[in-house]
């Protein structure tokens, strides 16, 4: 009597899966989700799937996961992170996804293909960003105190250091995308000051560095280390500390070679 069972059969193998599930986890990862996040999510879309064993490990520049089919089928796959940004809108359109994937799975492909069209929705213009950073900026040296005159400061500088976002050094890391708009921002401070157009140094200087504070990472970092996500945390964490350092580098070197201007 033959007693040998027949493999399970599956509509889907665990490459394809697998393939699928690590496309979202890393757009979520770059656009600045927590970690904590990215491997549920990783582990609930494989759930959705019949997935008998799931492992996932993901620190802020790299994604490894491995999953077991009923059937047998198993697969490992590892992805590199490269870089990261702020993305929220984003974030919540992929989560949106991952929760459809999970009430109802789909094709693989299709979920692969609509993964990359959230790219493309809720994209601002660049006019729209424009006006946004002035706004925020500006706004913020209100609340600091700073008057109308520092108000119009700011928006410019805000401005200036949006147009360099725009056209910035992909090929610069992201600490010296980030020292070169310090410095930037602190020279026209000083320049701004010194031509009346703005009148207190200090209320202009905090209300346009709000741009560049890693504030996201920063709170990213300590949800992480909460959730028991030590490495990813402290990860974070120092990368968050080198961005202020490289903030704070280009604003004290501007203010060092032009401060005297305003005094």
């Amino acid at each position: 009597m033959n007693t040998k069972q027949e493999p399970i059969s599956l509509p889907y193998t665990s490459g394809s899966i697998l393939s699928m599930v690590l496309d979202i986890a890393e757009k979520m990862l770059i656009c600045g989700a927590e970690i904590n996040r990215v491997e549920d999510t990783i582990y609930r879309i494989c759930s959705a799937y019949g997935a008998e064993h799931i492992e996932a490990f993901t620190i802020p520049s790299l994604i490894t996961a491995e999953i077991t089919l009923p059937n047998g089928d198993h697969s490992s796959m590892v992805r590199r992170v490269y870089y990261s940004e702020n993305n929220l809108a984003r974030i919540e359109e992929l989560n949106a996804l991952s929760r459809e994937i999970c009430a109802s799975p789909i094709d693989p492909k299709e979920a692969k293909i609509r993964a990359e069209q959230t790219k493309y929705q809720h994209k601002y213009s660049k006019v729209f960003r424009y006006l946004g950073a002035m706004l925020a900026t500006s706004s913020f040296t209100l609340f600091f105190g700073g008057n109308g005159f520092d108000m119009i400061a700011t928006a410019i500088i805000a401005f200036v250091m949006t147009f360099y976002d725009f056209h910035k050094v992909k090929k610069f890391n992201r600490l010296l995308n980030i020292l070169i708009p310090a410095f930037i921002g602190g020279s026209l401070h000083c320049l701004l000051v010194k031509t009346g157009i703005g009148q207190n140094l200090d209320k202009v200087m905090i209300g346009s560095i709000m741009l560049l504070i890693p504030g996201i990472a920063l709170g990213n970092s300590i949800r992480d280390l909460l959730c028991g996500d030590v490495i990813s945390g402290a990860v974070r964490f120092l990368h968050s500390i080198l961005l202020a350092s490289a903030i704070a580098l280009g604003y004290f070197t501007s203010i060092a070679l032009f401060g005297g201007l305003v005094l």
